[in-house]
Parts: structure tokens; sequence; C-alpha cells
């Protein structure tokens, strides 16, 4: 199994890719969708496998979320600094357990990501 994960810059795009991972069965595999929670319409779970985290934002422009352990992100060293920042600057990730990395990855691309990682890449 391995660990996905894929970053996106607006909101249609994530919201796409969703849909698809449900309409290819990989909806099961994801873990969590991180989320600032900027937009005016939330992020919707597709089921009850998929967690939402909206990340809290002070209106002072703080970033105050700490990505949980079971993430796995320390699976991607330096990189994790990467989603970190990503985020603080409005990105959403889509966080992924799948033995489909291949499906995931061509779903994710085609969805427009900004970025993808595999942790089987590493």
């Amino acid at each position: 199994m391995s660990k996905v994960i894929a970053l996106f810059n607006d909101y249609d795009s994530l919201t796409r890719a969703l849909n698809q991972l449900e309409q290819a069965d990989l909806g099961d595999d994801i873990v969590e969708v991180v989320d600032r929670g900027e937009t005016e319409e939330p992020v919707r779970a597709l089921d009850d496998n998929i967690v939402v985290a909206p990340v809290a934002n002070s209106g002072s422009g703080s970033f105050a979320y700490a990505f949980p352990a079971h993430l796995g992100l320390n699976d991607f060293g330096e990189a994790s600094d990467y989603f970190e920042r990503a985020v603080k600057d409005g990105g959403r990730l889509i966080v992924m357990d799948t033995h489909d990395n291949e499906k995931a990855l061509k779903i994710l691309e085609g969805a427009k990501a900004n970025r993808v990682f595999d942790s089987s890449s590493l």
C-alpha cells in the first residue's frame, strides 16, 4: 500500500478529483481531505469514510493546523514541510492510502492536481 497526496489550488479541481475517485471505487482509500475552508461552500464528504479537516484561520492570517500523525506525512520527509506551507497558502490536500496508486495518480493528475506525491516512488 502506498500513500498518495495530491495538492489542489482550487475548489473545483478538488471536488472533481473526489467525484472521480469515488466513481473509480477509490473513495474508501481517501484518508483525509485537508482544506482551509476559505470557500463559501465546504468540501463535501462523499461518504462516512472521508474526513474533511478544515483548517482554522483566526482571520489575522495566522495558520492553526497541525497535520495529524495518522496522515503519515512523515513518509515524505522534507516534503511534509511543503504540504504545510501549501495548505497555509490556501492549497487543499487529498491524502490516500491505496493499493492502486497508478489508478489514483492518473485520476488526480487528470483532475488538474497541482502536484501529486507517491510514497512508493521515494
